[in-house]
């Protein structure tokens, strides 16, 4: 099979893309789509960190899930606030769910266009990726919608 006119194809459920660098030297190169849908995706008045893995009813905190593969590593964008966790559960998440590993990400004062991202993976146990995203009183409760609709979850 001659594959020289070939960018991209998909092998099994993965994309691929043809990479060429500098030298010419070619090769292929799993690509990953936004797993995370803000238009379905649920969001929970809660928080969960180092201190408290369980997740916690919080008015002014907020966080959202999507389903995930365990031993995998997640590509997690969003912009910059002052919160960010990202942490995988055995179960659905949904108030008083242990998370079972956790990572904070870069914090800084929300300025609504600068991104910032971490790479996390998941234990062994893992079948949900979950991700605090924001709190209302340290990001503002106006800045609450634009935060989530710019959160993007990749599988590297």
């Amino acid at each position: 099979m001659d594959l020289s006119d070939v960018k991209s194809i998909t092998i099994g459920d993965k994309n691929v893309k043809q990479i060429e660098d500098t030298n010419g030297n070619i090769w292929w190169q799993k690509t990953s789509e936004n797993i995370f849908d803000p238009t379905t995706a649920t969001v929970l008045q809660a928080y969960f960190e180092n201190g408290t893995p369980n997740i916690t009813s919080n008015a002014g905190n907020r966080i959202t899930y999507v389903a995930c593969q365990p031993n995998t590593t997640y590509e997690i964008k969003k912009l910059l606030g002052r919160i960010f966790w990202v942490g995988c559960t055995v179960n659905e998440p949904d108030i008083g769910v242990a998370t079972t590993t956790r990572q904070a990400g870069t914090t800084e004062a929300y300025d609504g266009t600068t991104m910032t991202s971490m790479t996390f993976t998941t234990d062994s146990t893992a079948n949900y990726l979950v991700v605090r995203y924001t709190s209302i009183w340290t990001d503002g409760s106006a800045n609450e919608n634009s935060i989530f609709n710019s959160i993007e979850i990749y599988e590297q």
